[in-house]
């Protein structure tokens, strides 16, 4: 063996071949499992109101899906929760910092999962509005509070790995939502009402939390040092504004509108160009002529095609530890 065998860049050197996972501890991946699983559950409380809408909103007010009452309902609801996930992030957020982040998780997880089996009871369809709007504070305070425990417990070298896991397995919940529309809403012996109660669930969750999840040794490290400065506080909402935070807190919140305001806008949208594409196609296969026969859109596939370049180059992106890059052009190609 040569002795530059035994130097720290060898030593480095031979680290990064290493796999991504090795030296990771159970412990950290019992975090990343559970932060992913609430994350999950997350958005399948998101996502239920979308397998229900059709049939909760309609029944509520005595009217058909086509009426446009029913379409207007249907936008103050997605308005509810937007609004009340934005609320959430920023309260439970303050509150983790303050009492913990595994305490604030499991009452987040009880907050939107007691609301979304309330819903079920709703006779109205403000009520379910109000409702919606208190499981979205529930949601994005979880989402905040796991996606920080995430990135406390994981080591540096694979945080951004780990931190793409945790929010790729959102889509876990939508497709546990597609489920339960599939096979309790759309149950004739079931219904809309069923699929709110059995959002009740992932509070079981939260026994596993109290049981196994410890606070993350950064969050303990940092309310030490508030107590021996006695302020009282590790810091305000006011701070991100101010000072050499400024800068960052406002493209963090640039970016992050720009991913959502097109994440929401496709589920909206999205959604209804995809049902009436259907409806277009079944009429087309009867034989009705539709006019003008201009085609509109996109076809799933064609969207599929598309986008596969650009998963695929993001990926390679983040793989290579580019954060800063790729979150930039993945803002632009939206």
């Amino acid at each position: 063996m040569s002795p530059s065998d035994d130097s720290p860049n060898a030593a480095a050197a031979n680290a990064s071949n290493d796999p991504w996972y090795k030296g990771i501890t159970k412990y950290e991946w019992l975090v990343l499992i559970i932060a992913c699983l609430g994350w999950i559950f997350d958005v399948f409380e998101g996502q239920i109101f979308v397998a229900s809408m059709r049939d909760a909103i309609p029944s509520l007010l005595s009217l058909s899906p086509e009426h446009p009452d029913v379409s207007k309902w249907n936008d103050w609801g997605f308005a509810a929760f937007a609004f009340g996930g934005a609320l959430g992030g920023i309260f439970f957020g303050m509150l983790s910092d303050k009492i913990g982040r595994s305490r604030t998780m499991i009452f987040t997880i009880l907050f939107y999962s007691l609301f979304t089996l309330v819903q079920a009871f709703v006779t109205a369809p403000w009520q379910l509005m109000v409702l919606r709007f208190l499981v979205a504070m529930g949601v994005g305070g979880e989402w905040a509070v796991a996606s920080a425990m995430v990135a406390e417990v994981m080591p540096e070298r694979v945080r951004h790995i780990t931190s793409s896991i945790f929010h790729a397995s959102s889509v876990l919940g939508t497709l546990l939502a597609a489920a339960a529309g599939a096979y309790v809403v759309n149950n004739p012996n079931l219904g809309w009402r069923w699929g709110f109660a059995i959002g009740v669930l992932p509070a079981l969750l939260t026994l596993w939390i109290r049981w196994r999840l410890r606070e993350p040794e950064k969050w303990t490290k940092a309310q030490r040092a508030v107590e021996a400065r006695q302020t009282g506080a590790a810091g305000s909402i006011g701070d991100l504004f101010r000072g050499e935070n400024l800068r960052n807190t406002l493209v963090g919140m640039s970016l992050a509108s720009i991913g959502l305001i097109t994440f929401w806008g496709c589920h909206i949208y999205g959604k209804n160009a995809l049902l009436d594409r259907a409806q277009k196609q079944a009429l087309i296969a009867e034989g009705v002529s539709l006019t003008p026969p201009s085609k509109e859109g996109l076809s799933p596939e064609e969207i599929v095609a598309v986008m596969k370049p650009y998963n695929e180059a993001k990926g390679r992106a983040f793989s290579k530890h580019d954060t800063k890059k790729a979150e930039m052009r993945s803002m632009v190609l939206n």
